[in-house]
């Protein structure tokens, strides 16, 4: 019987362990549902204020300095990946925090980086 329980409670924690590595992409597409605003980076250009809203149906808008940017959005193997217009689409790495109030996310193939908060 001793057996048995110990048996199980392996399979237990393993079982546990191994879920704890994931993450639920439809859970973090609704983190990023609403108005942002924050700051832009691109190349050595930095501090340039941007807005941006994510809609729950996949488009965004976004207002760039001299620029407003729309078209869609998606999470996808832990980047969310935008596409705007004409524009390719471009994959960021995101990491949420201050309770998933701010999100930064980073681009190393555009040189870019958004620090966002939640308005």
């Amino acid at each position: 019987m001793r057996g048995k329980i110990v048996i199980i409670g392996i399979i237990v924690l393993l079982v546990s362990v191994g879920l704890c590595g994931c993450t639920n992409p439809l859970s973090d597409k609704n983190k990023f549902v609403g108005a942002w605003k924050g700051t832009y980076q691109y190349g050595g250009i930095g501090g340039l204020s941007v807005s941006i809203t994510f809609l729950s149906d996949g488009t965004y808008t976004a207002c760039l300095p001299l620029k407003t940017e729309s078209g869609t959005w998606d999470v996808k193997d832990g980047k969310i990946v935008k596409a705007g217009g004409t524009n390719p689409a471009v994959a960021y790495t995101y990491l949420f925090s201050n309770n998933d109030k701010t999100v930064t996310l980073t681009s190393s193939t555009e040189n870019e980086q958004w620090v966002l908060t939640k308005q």
